[in-house]
């Protein structure tokens, strides 16, 4: 429940997390691996945009990682959450298409996804600092 200034519910949230914890390395994900920026990088970046008098804007992307795609080559189920599975399901599972908070692997996918927007606008990928 999210609250106003006066304790009142302003309204309600959802997030839908799986359970990352039942993963099996080697077979349901391979790499776990997402690149921080390093500070001195962070730091020569804002040295530059100073001295050429640029402006520098900072972005927070939400959702980031329900926007990673998984591999066609791994496949995930999980289990209906509960409440919301459907009367003629039956035995049924869900197939993930893409990645949830929780799984070992949405921070690395996420990554991919950023990386490969990035090149395609025509960017590089610096060797020393990913």
């Amino acid at each position: 429940m999210k609250k106003d200034v006066a304790g009142n519910v302003a309204r309600y949230k959802a997030q839908l997390v799986a359970q990352g914890f039942s993963q099996v390395g080697g077979v349901n994900y391979d790499n776990t691996y997402a690149p921080v920026a390093k500070l001195a990088s962070s730091q020569a970046i804002i040295a530059m945009a100073n001295h050429l008098h640029l402006e520098l804007h900072q972005v927070d992307i939400k959702g980031t990682y329900l926007n990673g795609v998984l591999g066609p080559n791994k496949v995930l189920y999980m289990q209906h959450p509960p409440g919301y599975k459907a009367v003629d399901a039956g035995m049924c599972v869900l197939c993930l298409v893409k990645t949830l908070y929780g799984l070992k692997q949405s921070g690395w996918r996420w990554y991919q996804k950023l990386t490969s927007i990035f090149t395609s606008l025509g960017f590089q990928q610096c060797q020393v600092d990913q």
